[in-house]
């Protein structure tokens, strides 16, 4: 018992079934939440506050972040949402339908994953696809 507790203090979690399992603990709140932009290289991107690219967001959001994602939306998506930062039902559809054409889960939620699928907006090269190749 006393090595469970040990495990789980450095963040394991600890599985019985016919001996001892360890997993690496993995957790969504490990990425932290988008709450404003940035700009990188021609593009304006959510970031999060320490600036880390890697970052979540999804309904509910209400940040210059949810801008940031409105407006390439609009210019490399055509969604047609009001850039008002506010993560509602409109922007959920959007950010659906540019996953689903990026071929990513379709869940409506911005991450890593969608950030790095998604077409940006680069300045006067128009929307590129391979900025974070």
């Amino acid at each position: 018992m006393k090595s469970v507790r040990l495990l789980q203090s450095l963040g394991c979690t600890v599985a019985l079934a016919a001996g001892l399992v360890v997993v690496p603990a993995t957790t969504a709140s490990a990425v932290p939440h988008c709450s404003k932009e940035v700009y990188r290289s021609g593009i304006f991107l959510p970031a999060a506050s320490n600036n880390a690219l890697d970052c979540n967001m999804g309904r509910g959001s209400n940040s210059n972040a949810v801008r940031a994602l409105q407006f390439n939306l609009n210019m490399c998506y055509n969604a047609g949402l009001a850039q008002d930062g506010d993560f509602g039902g409109a922007t959920e559809r959007a950010l659906k339908a540019a996953q689903r054409k990026e071929k990513v889960a379709a869940d409506g939620v911005y991450g890593p994953n969608t950030r790095r699928a998604m077409t940006w907006l680069r300045d006067s090269a128009g929307c590129v696809d391979d900025f974070f190749s």
